[in-house]
């Protein structure tokens, strides 16, 4: 997967970081990092509920670059 940055997304939207930063956290009411952590959770309960992947790959799949930040 794709790593989300926030510098990248903020470019794309044509704001700086700290501008997209605050839309973001009006417009949804989480940051921008716990709304990529959020998605990453979701995306790996979907692959431990519905493969056989194993765990570990399921981590770096989803965007964890560590086992150890996988919890």
């Amino acid at each position: 997967a794709e790593d989300l940055k926030l510098p990248d997304v903020a470019a794309l939207a044509g704001m700086s970081e700290s501008t997209f930063s605050r839309f973001f956290q009006k417009n949804t009411g989480n940051s921008f990092s716990d709304h990529v952590a959020k998605l990453r959770l979701w995306q790996a309960c979907k692959l431990l509920a519905d493969t056989d992947i194993p765990i570990t790959d399921i981590c770096f799949q989803v965007g964890y670059m560590n086992i150890s930040n996988f919890n």
